[in-house]
């Protein structure tokens, strides 16, 4: 979520608490049930949603990398066992088939990988008896077979992963206006039915629906992005290390984050998908950075 976002959350989360506080006063006027509930029902949605927009694909693509590397090993080794007991026993037919080096299986694409890998257990069933000796037997054949379907179920993940994460994205920023239609149009009147008869309550509502709605928090971290001459660059995307926030500067080059707790942040400078530069900062910071590329 960007910092728009952010304080519309915390806005609506505040919004929900007061409400739920005072629940059995708001519900003696008849409206506020169904618009309450109406409210908590999209909450709910955006958080559903929220959720899958943290679905961190780089972690996925890690654990495939693994996978991946395992099965190389695993079928590169399986390999040269069947060869070496082709060649031994006189089987050409096998010798022949069973020719996969290094080289190949790892320039292989992962659903090739998976097809090598299917082949050399095939064969492997199929001679078993006299692979004993190279210390193939059923439980590495087994164990072979698992290490095929985890890698298989490995290949799609990352790009379903970042699917979500992007379809998620379009419908939080739906659902953020639906609410804030809601609240302006519906709850917001409610509220005020109950400015004459308990009016300290709605002050607290008033405030919450205010001053974090526009989010004046001050900005905790801010700078500009230049090139090497100085000249601010427009378009850039500075990330957050291990967050989804980012900011895309200005035509000054500015950008800014709000709301960060004190410590060390990872800043990530992007040219659409490359990385340009990376640097660790400090936050709170009272100093404008400037980040020349």
């Amino acid at each position: 979520m960007n910092d728009y976002e952010c304080a519309k959350l915390d806005m609506f989360d505040v919004l929900q608490k007061i409400c739920k506080i005072n629940y059995a006063t708001f519900g003696m006027y008849a409206p506020f049930v169904s618009v309450f509930a109406d409210f908590e029902s999209k909450l709910a949605e955006l958080k559903v949603q929220l959720g899958k927009q943290l679905l961190n694909s780089t972690g996925i693509t890690l654990d495939k990398r693994k996978a991946r590397k395992l099965l190389e090993t695993d079928s590169e080794q399986l390999n040269l066992v069947l060869v070496t007991f082709a060649r031994l026993s006189g089987l050409d037919g096998l010798a022949t088939g069973a020719k996969y080096n290094h080289s190949a299986i790892v320039a292989a694409a992962d659903r090739e990988l998976v097809g090598i890998s299917h082949l050399l257990l095939m064969e492997a069933n199929a001679n078993l008896a006299g692979l004993a000796a190279y210390m193939i037997n059923d439980g590495w054949i087994e164990a072979f077979e698992v290490k095929i379907n985890r890698f298989l179920a490995y290949i799609d993940a990352p790009a379903n992963a970042r699917a979500e994460t992007k379809k998620a994205s379009q419908q939080i920023k739906l659902l953020i206006p639906e609410i804030m239609d809601l609240l302006r149009n519906y709850l917001d009147p409610i509220m005020y039915h109950f400015k004459a008869t308990n009016n300290t309550l709605f002050a607290n509502y008033k405030n919450s629906r205010k001053i974090i709605a526009v989010g004046s928090q001050t900005p905790a971290l801010k700078g500009t992005v230049s090139d090497s001459n100085g000249n601010p660059l427009k378009g850039m995307i500075v990330r957050l290390q291990g967050t989804t926030r980012k900011s895309i500067t200005t035509a000054k080059g500015n950008f800014r984050f709000v709301r960060l707790k004190a410590g060390k942040y990872s800043l990530i400078i992007y040219d659409q998908k490359t990385e340009l530069k990376k640097l660790v900062v400090n936050s709170p910071s009272k100093d404008r950075l400037l980040l020349e590329l």
